[in-house]
Parts: C-alpha cells; structure tokens; sequence
C-alpha cells in the first residue's frame, strides 16, 4: 500500500470521519475516498490541499513523507 494511502485512512480514522463523511465534506464519493485509502487513485493537487486541510496535516505529511 502507498504511504499516502494509510495516510490518509489513519488521519481520517484519528479525526473521527467515516469515508462517507470525509467524501461528503470534499464534495467527492466515498468511492473515491476509499481508493485514494487503498491507494488505487491519487486526488488531484486541489484534493489533496483539501484532504489536508480537514485532516489537519501539512500536504507534504500525508502525501510527500515529508
């Protein structure tokens, strides 16, 4: 699995949001928040800030391992 991939479900789990919560707050599907999770999909760079900003990471921590 991709880095950002458990990234993101591991932020997303530690900020209490389902996937269907987390899709519904980026205006995206759950589908799409469950293959970014599984690392099928990578978001667009405006996804990515917006993943960001409600994981409350810096983009590079979740996507870069910076």
């Amino acid at each position: 699995m991709n880095n950002y991939a458990d990234a993101i479900k591991n932020y997303r789990i530690k900020e209490g949001y389902t996937q269907e919560q987390l899709g519904e707050l980026l205006e995206i599907s759950p589908s799409a928040v469950a293959m970014y999770e599984s690392g099928e999909r990578v978001p667009r760079d405006s996804v990515k800030i917006r993943i960001a900003n409600l994981l409350k990471k810096p983009v590079g921590e979740i996507f870069f391992n910076k």
